[in-house]
């Protein structure tokens, strides 16, 4: 059973990602995506320090115990990252840049060095939570062989993550193809560009979605009908 289905028990998941600009923002687009089915959320501190966006963590969690809620440190070394993920016991982790390096004869090596930082080769390992790990991302270094690349990242993180070449922009479907291919049967995520109009192509080929754009009003604020039919979209699908 692959990480995703275990941790969420569907083959599909839809994860709204939240700007968190402060708590009572945060709470209610967390409201907004608990209400309309949503399997958990992101929360990213694009308006606040990484310390801000833990100590919201840590309210909301206690309020929405059984939610999934995962961070992106944005800003934070990768150095740091670890010691910050077990300290909070996040329940997932989202890095844009998952360190995979096409230039260097071992193009992975990076991102198992970060993986092993995780404690992830421990049995139990000493953080359990889910790794979404940026692959050929928007704005990181420009990837030419994308197989190889994807390939190389199985095994070093939960959830393969890909993005459009920018924010609001889906990928090309050729892409995400590309990637199911080489990977196999490992999960593959998006997270730029999808929305209830365009997910169906992808919904085959990817296991997760990360949506912010396409399903709200504006930058900070989730719109409950566009999340909501995102989550009949996905729930509807049968591969």
């Amino acid at each position: 059973m692959n990480p995703l289905e275990k941790t969420f028990g569907r083959h599909k998941v839809l994860l709204p990602v939240i700007h968190a600009t402060d708590i009572w923002q945060v709470r209610e687009n967390i409201d907004v995506a608990h209400q309309a089915g949503a399997d958990g959320v992101f929360l990213i501190n694009h308006a606040m320090g990484y310390p801000e966006l833990v100590e919201i963590y840590h309210i909301v969690k206690k309020e929405f115990p059984r939610l999934w809620i995962g961070l992106n440190f944005l800003g934070v070394g990768s150095d740091r990252i670890p010691e910050l993920v077990k300290e909070t016991e996040v329940d997932g982790l989202w890095r844009d840049d998952a360190g995979l390096r096409e230039d260097l004869m071992n193009p992975a090596v990076h991102a198992e060095e970060f993986w092993e930082s995780l404690g992830k080769r421990r049995h139990p390992p000493i953080w359990d939570g889910l790794y979404f790990g940026g692959v050929a991302f928007k704005y990181q270094r420009k990837v030419n062989d994308l197989e190889k690349v994807a390939a190389a990242s199985v095994g070093l993180m939960e959830v393969i993550t890909t993005s459009g070449d920018a924010t609001g922009s889906p990928p090309d479907i050729g892409k995400i193809l590309r990637m199911r291919q080489a990977i196999g049967d490992w999960p593959l995520a998006i997270a730029s560009g999808i929305t209830p109009e365009n997910v169906e192509p992808y919904l085959t080929p990817c296991d997760a979605f990360l949506v912010s754009t396409g399903i709200s009003y504006d930058e900070v604020m989730l719109n409950p009908f566009r999340t909501k039919e995102m989550v009949d979209v996905i729930r509807g699908h049968r591969a």
